[in-house]
């Protein structure tokens, strides 16, 4: 009887330790987030790190929001990053984790004024 659960038990590591990793969809180059080409970036870093930490390897797959969502509806992704719960997945949503934020940034000799989105209209972007 002990031997049996010596071989499940045996069994059951031999399967978690050969798991296939999961696959895992970001979107598309989006610096200093997502350098798709380098597989790195803040937030793939990030992700991958929080896999590691848990044991997992991942495998992942870039596209658009759109085709990412469609792939995990369609059980071909395990999971995505960045999308939340208006994109219509179901799916369970981790807290958020990351927050992107937008900068107009210039030369400071160029001295611009720029205090709203309008204030870019005559920039080349």
């Amino acid at each position: 009887m002990k031997m049996r659960y010596l071989w499940l038990a045996c069994l059951l590591v031999f399967t978690v330790a050969k798991a296939d990793p999961i696959v895992v969809g970001f979107g598309f180059h989006k610096p200093p987030y997502i350098f798709e080409n380098q597989r790195t970036g803040l937030e793939f870093e990030l992700v991958e790190a929080a896999f590691k930490a848990a044991a997992i390897e991942i495998q992942p797959f870039f596209a658009s929001q759109g085709r990412l969502h469609a792939m995990m509806e369609m059980s071909q992704l395990d999971a995505i990053v960045t999308t939340n719960e208006q994109s219509g997945v179901k799916a369970y949503y981790s807290d958020v984790y990351i927050i992107y934020r937008n900068y107009a940034i210039s030369l400071a000799k160029r001295k611009l004024k720029i205090d709203v989105i309008e204030d870019l209209s005559s920039y080349s972007i």
